[in-house]
């Protein structure tokens, strides 16, 4: 979010002033590398893999190649965005989920057209044995599918989610307004809302890359940083 906030630089020197911390905002694509180094710590992944981190202001996905550094394709598009934006209503009308579904579509192909010229495409993420997601809106998925009361690491790492029980999630929680929603087992307080526009978000890269099932990683960024620094150490 602060990477792409047009106060961002304005953000982190106030919290710099205050905390007398230093602050590093990481870019899409060390974002992405260290998401990467991150999810395959905890998943058995195959040479030819594509990892789905979905943000609150920007999607990466990134491609992973016998453990070569990892191609990222950042894309502005978060749930945090496409719910301040687009979804309003409690629950969100048939219009303003027509008009989400739209902006991602929009978003991935302006992405993906700006990334021909890359080393992106070739290979691409539908040339992958496995799609794996990492991050709170796909671990939060997981947690649903299960009705889990309480979050374990152990019931979420390495589930599998289908694309038709993404979808019927996605349908059943759009149907009901956000103190309904409060109250789905799996769902934490506080992404009553952002897993709507997450939930859409996956199914449309999933569609476009051709994938129907999905590894879930309870490892992530966090961790990556973790690998990150002891590697320099």
């Amino acid at each position: 979010m602060v990477r792409e906030a047009v106060n961002g630089p304005e953000f982190v020197s106030a919290v710099e002033r205050r905390t007398g911390i230093g602050v590093k905002v990481l870019s899409g694509d060390e974002e992405g590398r260290l998401s990467c180094a991150g999810v395959l710590s905890s998943v058995a992944a195959p040479d030819r893999s594509c990892i789905l981190d979905i943000g609150g202001g920007s999607t990466e996905l990134i491609l992973s190649r016998n453990r070569l550094p990892p191609l990222v394709l950042s894309i502005r598009l978060g749930a945090v965005h496409l719910c301040e934006e687009l979804l309003r209503s409690d629950p969100p009308s048939q219009q303003e989920q027509s008009d989400m579904h739209a902006r991602i579509k929009k978003a991935l192909d302006a992405a993906l057209a700006a990334d021909a010229g890359s080393p992106f495409p070739a290979p691409s993420p539908a040339a992958s044995d496995m799609l794996i997601g990492t991050a709170g809106t796909i671990t939060t998925l997981a947690a649903i599918d299960q009705a889990l009361n309480q979050y374990d690491p152990r019931l979420i790492n390495n589930y599998v989610l289908s694309r038709d029980r993404i979808s019927s999630i996605l349908r059943r929680l759009s149907a009901m307004q956000r103190k309904e929603r409060m109250h789905v087992p799996g769902l934490e307080p506080g992404r009553e809302d952002l897993i709507i526009a997450g939930s859409a978000i996956v199914l449309q890269i999933m569609d476009r890359f051709g994938f129907d099932l999905m590894t879930v990683s309870d490892g992530g960024l966090l961790e990556g940083i973790i690998i990150d620094a002891c590697r320099r150490q």
